[in-house]
C-alpha cells in the first residue's frame, strides 16, 4: 500500500508539475509583457530572410525573448515558414510614445498576416497628373515628401507611373512610391493583356501610344472626344501636319490654353508642338487605362480641327475655314 501510495505522488507531481509548466508555457506565449524598449519599434524584414534571422533580431530588440517559441507558432500558423517582407511597426496602439506590450502569440500572428502596425496614408493620384503635379499633391497629403526631390526621381518615369489610389508607409522614400507606381503600372497595363493587344495592333509603338495617351489627358475630357481627337492628331502625324496642341506647355511653363500668348507659341522646345513635328520627347503626363485605349484605338473621322470652349466642350472640324469659325463663336 505504501509502494502505491508512493507512485500516486509521483505521478501526481509529475502532473502538477506539466500542469504548471503549460501554465508558464501559455503565459509566455499569449500574455502581453513589455517591450524593453522605451517608444515604438520598427524592423524591416527582408524578402527571403530566415525564421532564424527574424526571431533573433526580434530578441535583439527586445519584442521577444524566446525565438525558439517564436518560431514554433510562426511555423503552426504558416505552412510556408515565412514571413511577408516589409517594415513592421510594435507600438502601443493609443499611446505611440509609452511601451508596448506584446505577447509572442500576437508577434507571430502579425508577421505570418502582414500587419505592419502603420496606419498607413491613402494618396489619389488623378489621370493625367505630371510627375510634378504627383509631388505636390504628395508633399499635401503626404507631408514627408520634398516635391523637387520626386521629381528628379520620377522625371524618367514621365507617363509610367500609374494614375490610381494609393496606400502609403508614413515612411516612405521618393525612390519606394516611384517603384510602387511603377509596378502599378506594370501590373494594370504591360500585364492586360487586351490593351496590349490594341496597341500591338495600332501600329504604334507603347512609348508612342503613351506619349499621344498624355497628351489626350490634357486636350479632351471624355473617352469619346479623346477616341476622336486620336485620330485627328495621328493623321496629322501622317501629313506632316504639327500637332498643335497646347497641352504640352503645361510641361514647358505650366501655362494653361487660357494664358498661352502668341509668344508662347515661339518658344524653342522639342515639346512646343507649334514649332516641331511629330510625338514630344516624352509623355507629358501619366494617363489612365482609357485614355490609353483611345490612344490605342481611335475612332476614324475626317475631322482635321478641334477646340474646346470654357466648359470644356469639344468642336471638330474638317476645314480651317470652318474651324475658325467655331473660334470666334466659342473662345470670344
Amino acid at each position: 500500500m505504501l509502494f502505491l501510495r508512493h507512485h500516486i505522488l509521483i505521478v501526481v507531481s509529475i502532473i502538477a508539475a506539466c500542469f504548471v509548466i503549460l501554465i508558464g508555457l501559455f503565459a509566455k506565449v499569449f500574455i502581453p509583457v513589455a517591450i524593453n524598449h522605451q517608444g515604438p519599434v520598427i524592423l524591416s524584414i527582408e524578402r527571403g530572410q530566415s525564421l532564424i534571422s527574424i526571431s533573433k533580431e526580434l530578441q535583439r530588440e527586445g519584442v521577444i525573448d524566446s525565438p525558439f517559441l517564436f518560431r514554433l507558432i510562426l511555423e503552426l500558423q504558416t505552412s510556408k515558414n515565412t514571413v511577408q517582407a516589409g517594415y513592421y511597426q510594435f507600438a502601443d496602439s493609443k499611446n505611440a510614445s509609452s511601451t508596448p506590450r506584446f505577447s509572442i502569440f500576437e508577434v507571430a500572428r502579425r508577421l505570418a498576416n502582414g500587419e505592419s502596425g502603420f496606419s498607413v496614408v491613402k494618396v489619389v493620384v488623378p489621370e493625367g497628373f505630371s510627375t510634378m503635379d504627383i509631388g505636390q499633391r504628395l508633399q499635401k497629403q503626404f507631408g514627408g515628401i520634398d516635391p523637387a526631390d520626386f521629381l528628379s526621381r520620377s522625371k524618367e518615369y514621365e507617363g509610367y507611373l500609374f494614375p490610381d489610389t494609393y496606400y502609403i508607409m508614413p515612411f516612405a522614400t521618393s525612390s519606394q512610391i516611384v517603384k510602387q507606381m511603377r509596378d502599378n503600372f506594370d501590373e494594370k497595363v504591360l500585364k492586360n493583356t487586351n490593351l496590349m493587344a490594341a496597341i500591338q495592333n495600332s501600329g504604334h509603338s507603347l512609348e508612342d501610344v503613351i506619349k499621344m495617351a498624355s497628351i489626350l489627358e490634357g486636350e479632351v475630357r471624355t473617352v469619346k472626344d479623346r477616341r476622336l481627337v486620336s485620330d485627328l492628331l495621328w493623321r496629322r502625324i501622317k501629313i506632316g501636319m504639327p500637332l498643335q496642341v497646347d497641352s504640352t506647355f503645361q510641361y514647358i511653363n505650366q501655362k494653361t490654353t487660357a494664358e498661352l500668348t502668341r509668344e508662347d507659341l515661339k518658344i524653342d522646345s522639342p515639346y512646343n508642338t507649334y514649332k516641331y513635328k511629330g510625338l514630344p520627347p516624352t509623355p507629358i503626363s501619366n494617363p489612365g487605362l482609357d485614355t490609353i485605349l483611345a490612344a490605342a484605338e481611335p475612332e476614324a473621322n475626317n475631322f482635321l480641327f478641334f477646340l474646346n470652349d470654357a466648359e470644356g466642350n469639344t468642336y471638330f472640324s474638317k476645314t480651317y475655314a470652318e474651324h475658325l469659325r467655331l473660334k470666334n463663336k466659342y473662345l470670344k
